[in-house]
């Protein structure tokens, strides 16, 4: 794996609109407002049953806004059926999944590949470790 500067992470995930982010503490949060809901299909109503260690509210521009944090970001991305998610979840299992495993050896690599395959709506379990390790690595230390 090569390091290079932190991708942005709109390059990294598109999805047709702008993602906004804030930076706490070095850590990425997402934006959750009715664009990103809509963008990803999910209602927007969904936010009430976040968990609740990873959203937050903070005011931007005097207006409170839901943040959420970069995993259940990529976990909804990954659940949701919108065409730019679709296109993202292929990438992750065909491309960036066989990247890590060139890079590690590790047979999980392509387990969780086929897992995200064969379920693509099921993010949990399986899934836990691409959006908790894989996705937030590879944006910030890309793979060439």
């Amino acid at each position: 794996m090569t390091t290079s500067a932190v991708m942005n992470i709109n390059t990294f995930c598109p999805l047709g609109i702008e993602i906004k982010t804030a930076e706490i503490k070095g850590d990425t949060w997402i934006v959750f407002d009715e664009e990103l809901s809509r963008a990803l299909q999910h209602p927007y109503g969904l936010r009430g049953l976040l968990p609740a260690h990873e959203i937050q509210k903070i005011e931007i521009d005097d207006q409170e806004t839901d943040l959420i944090t970069e995993r259940l970001f990529y976990q909804m991305v990954l659940g949701s059926i919108a065409s730019g998610a679709i296109e993202f979840r292929a990438w992750v299992a065909k491309k960036l999944l066989w990247r890590w495993y060139e890079t590690t050896g590790d047979p999980q690599d392509i387990q969780n590949a086929d897992r995200l395959q064969s379920s693509p709506t099921s993010v949990m379990g399986a899934i836990e470790a691409i959006v908790s390790e894989y996705l937030p690595i590879s944006r910030r230390s890309p793979i060439s």
